[in-house]
């Protein structure tokens, strides 16, 4: 009796269900997820969210994502933030309370990270280049930090380290500087970033040598 009663519940288990949903079409399985990154403001009031997007036939080769900024006790989405064209949001975090910073990728062939004044005359592979970029809540502004010709050569900027304690606005990243001429030797240098502008001012170099 026990077996019967078993062997019917096994066949009920197994048999599909009445009016079950049709099967997932295939770019389900590929869609980025609905919540990518996300990261609270240091003071605990908002909560930057990268968020992922369905796939879209239009467009099939691009990872849709945008960064929304939300504030926490009234669920409000404060900012919504895309992606500039060609590139995909990778991470989310907070330079400081009022500034939310982002990372962004893209593929660029290797003659544009390359000073203008440079006699290069092939354009080269593609290559994928990573950016730091900072949202500022107060004015809605996006800029891309270390973007002077000679630093945009880097093909990963994303070393911020921010706040700094006593100077507000400005952040640090490590990158290789000299890149805006062959005489020089690029080497590896820390810079004080206005977070604001993007610019950056040298205020360490390492030695010739150093790798990392």
């Amino acid at each position: 009796m026990r077996i019967g009663i078993l062997a019917t519940a096994l066949v009920c288990a197994c048999a599909p269900a009445a009016g079950s949903a049709p099967p997932l079409p295939a770019e389900a399985y590929g869609r980025l997820p609905a919540i990518g990154s996300a990261a609270i403001s240091p003071d605990g009031k908002r909560l930057a969210v990268l968020v992922g997007y369905e796939f879209r036939a239009s467009d099939p080769d691009r990872e849709l994502t945008a960064l929304s900024v939300i504030e926490i006790d009234t669920g409000k989405v404060e900012h919504t933030l895309a992606p500039p064209t060609r590139n995909t949001l990778r991470d989310v975090g907070w330079a400081d309370d009022r500034r939310a910073y982002y990372f962004i990728s893209g593929t660029v062939r290797a003659r544009d990270l390359m000073p203008v004044s440079m006699p290069i005359m092939t354009s080269g592979p593609r290559v994928e280049v990573v950016r730091t970029g900072v949202l500022s809540l107060d004015t809605g502004k996006m800029t891309l930090m270390l973007m002077d010709e000679g630093t945009r050569g880097n093909s990963a900027l994303t070393r911020l380290q921010s706040p700094i304690e006593g100077e507000p606005g400005f952040g640090r990243m490590v990158a290789w500087g000299g890149l805006a001429a062959m005489s020089s030797t690029p080497r590896l240098t820390v810079f004080r970033i206005n977070l604001d502008t993007g610019h950056g001012t040298a205020v360490e170099t390492a030695k010739g040598d150093t790798r990392g």
